[in-house]
């Protein structure tokens, strides 16, 4: 059985996505164009996920050892299926975006 509280999660979701788009913000990733995304955007992509995921990891063991925000006890095996699904899911969706976009453009260039 999986012992699991909504309750705590409502707690917890706000602290992450905040640590997630401050994450992105300071690294830029929302800088790139879908069109030309590249290696580098996905360098960008891990960069950001893997700041976000220290920080959260970071506050996570501060407050085990501090007891500040007892809800805030995130299991680490959590943040790292964060880490993998949110790498997956964000360079897989601008993967697929560049092929729509050039799609679209060969199509519209073929009239």
């Amino acid at each position: 059985s999986m012992n699991f509280d909504l309750s705590v999660l409502a707690l917890q979701l706000p602290m992450v996505v905040l640590i997630a788009l401050m994450a992105f913000l300071i690294t830029g990733t929302y800088k790139g164009v879908f069109r030309h995304t590249g290696v580098r955007d996905v360098n960008t992509i891990f960069k950001a996920i893997c700041l976000s995921s220290v920080l959260i990891i970071l506050l996570t063991i501060i407050n085990r050892n501090l007891w500040i925000y007892p809800e805030f006890n995130l299991p680490l095996s959590i943040i790292l299926i964060y880490s993998l699904l949110s790498l997956l899911g964000l360079t897989g969706s601008h993967y697929v975006l560049k092929v729509v976009h050039n799609a679209m453009v060969n199509k519209t260039s073929n009239k």
